[in-house]
């Protein structure tokens, strides 16, 4: 069984000790980086945060008088004041070239922060990741593909905008591993008196990991956040095999009552479900969602694939309102990736007790 790692930052990016391998071998591993030397890097990074920081709070500072003018509908209190009509269309005035000059320095900010942030991906977080999991190859800018996310079909609404980024792809011991942060929308169609206007809606957001699970099976088998059980108990419980789920046919009761409180498994075999969905892959499970917390976690075994989606706001990106150089920020961004490359270990995907079918 591949070895698991200890998830603790010290041990993961405090040394600066090189293993002893092969000359040829060790000229390809990534140098690992200590905590102070990123810390440094923070510090250094500090100015155009502070920058980013200053030229947004001068913009809203800017932009608020119109905003309040709005809110106030200052066209009613115009009809009122009667006499005081011009010194408000002054005033108007003085709002909106106030208004001009804070979307200005939005915009200037907002180039700022775009080379703050490539700056912060490439010189933090790829040096956490590439120090935790150096089989793995980063990418700042890309996202696992749409087609991987439909394909895992754990979100059946239709996607009309994907984006994401913080993409892994490589080798955790023997298994194929893929994950990165997504956010995927669909829009409704609001009527105002301006005309027609798009409303933007959350499907998912979070992250997303695939990888091989090493057995072609012939059905779907889904593991999903429990909100009726959970909540309603015994009645949640009724309501879920009167009501099944749409994605598949089947609601698959299972031996543990832990687990059952938590997730609720659909499945297009049951008896598929049940050989995939062992008492141990049962405890993984409740241990990724112990990992995880408050968030909800999706899975999906379809194919030779294993898909995970863990709902939470993006993790990986620059803070401007608060203090960049902060040794707890790299704590919790190097322990949650240390989380996401132990699921393979978690769920034992390195165990090769299943081979796959024949092509």
């Amino acid at each position: 069984m591949y070895k698991k790692r200890t998830p603790v930052l010290k041990q993961a990016i405090a040394s600066k000790a090189v293993p002893k391998v092969a000359p040829a071998v060790a000229a390809k591993l990534p140098k690992k980086v200590s905590k102070a030397e990123l810390l440094q890097t923070l510090y250094e990074l500090e100015p155009e945060r502070i920058k980013v920081r200053n030229n947004v709070s001068v913009g809203l500072a800017l932009l608020a008088p119109l905003v309040i003018s709005h809110w106030l509908e200052i066209n009613l209190i115009e009809q009122v004041i009667g006499e005081g009509v011009v010194l408000t269309h002054i005033s108007f005035g003085a709002m909106i070239l106030s208004a001009i000059a804070g979307a200005f320095m939005v915009w200037k900010a907002n180039g700022v922060y775009k080379g703050y942030k490539e700056k912060f991906k490439l010189q933090v977080i790829k040096e956490i990741f590439s120090s935790i999991a150096p089989e793995l190859s980063y990418s700042h800018s890309r996202c696992i593909s749409q087609s991987i996310y439909s394909d895992s079909g754990l979100f059946r609404k239709k996607v009309d905008r994907y984006k994401g980024d913080d993409h892994c792809i490589g080798k955790i011991g023997q298994t194929d591993v893929e994950f990165s942060e997504i956010h995927s929308e669909y829009y409704t169609t609001r009527r105002t008196k301006n005309g027609a206007r798009k409303q933007w809606h959350t499907i998912f957001k979070g992250l997303f990991f695939t990888a091989e699970f090493h057995k072609n099976i012939g059905g779907e088998t889904y593991i999903l956040p429990d909100f009726a059980e959970k909540h309603l108990g015994v009645v949640g419980k009724f309501l879920q095999k009167k009501t099944p789920l749409r994605h598949a046919k089947h609601i698959v009761q299972l031996e543990n009552p832990i687990f059952e409180k938590e997730f609720v498994v659909c499945a297009s075999n049951e008896q598929e479900a049940r050989y995939c969905l062992t008492p141990d892959m049962m405890e993984s499970f409740m241990e990724l969602k112990n990992n995880f917390k408050k968030s909800k976690v999706y899975a999906s075994i379809r194919g030779s694939q294993i898909n995970i989606a863990i709902s939470m706001s993006n993790q990986f990106e620059p803070r401007i309102w608060r203090k960049g150089v902060d040794p707890t920020q790299l704590d919790q961004m190097a322990n949650l990736f240390q989380s996401l490359t132990m699921i393979v270990e978690q769920l034992n995907l390195n165990t090769r007790i299943w081979t796959k079918k024949a092509a």
